[in-house]
């Protein structure tokens, strides 16, 4: 279930739309990994894992009451 983190990440170089690669967990981190659909250059968002787990559940919340 793609969260707003993941869905949508304008890239570092080009400014243009990014496509979500994976996620991966390093030291209380969540790297999320994007790759640029205009450039290709590859890059890393890292957040907080309380930060993603707390954005996730918010948008687990929202689905849940039909909020758009």
């Amino acid at each position: 279930m793609a969260n707003q983190l993941q869905s949508y990440q304008p890239c570092p170089a080009c400014g243009r739309e990014s496509k979500f690669i994976k996620e991966g967990v390093v030291n209380r981190c969540v790297n999320l990994q994007y790759v640029c659909t205009y450039c290709e250059l590859e890059f890393t968002i890292a957040t907080s894992n309380v930060a993603y787990k707390l954005a996730t559940k918010l948008h687990q919340l929202e689905e849940g009451n039909g909020a758009s």
